[in-house]
């Protein structure tokens, strides 16, 4: 298996120092990993370190949603019809 995807419903329901020794293992291995996660300022800052520098896609509302916009707010485009 050339990637391994973990999501942040799982995530959360491991500690966060237990989250830490799995981000560090898999910081080690050949495969590419796709984590999502929240709540980046419960880790140490050497951990938060880490995910910055690795981190390819970042998320954020206010401009930084998935197709710049977000999918919970009603668009101001109408449709004609």
């Amino acid at each position: 298996m050339p990637i391994l995807v973990h999501d942040s419903i799982l995530l959360k329901q491991i500690q966060d120092e237990s989250l830490e020794g799995i981000i560090r293992f898999y910081s080690t291995q050949p495969k590419q990993e796709f984590i999502a996660l929240d709540k980046e300022e419960s880790f140490t800052p050497a951990k938060q370190t880490t995910l910055k520098t690795s981190t390819v896609l970042r998320l954020y509302p206010g401009g930084g949603e998935l197709f710049g916009k977000a999918w919970n707010e009603e668009s101001e485009e109408k449709i004609i019809g």
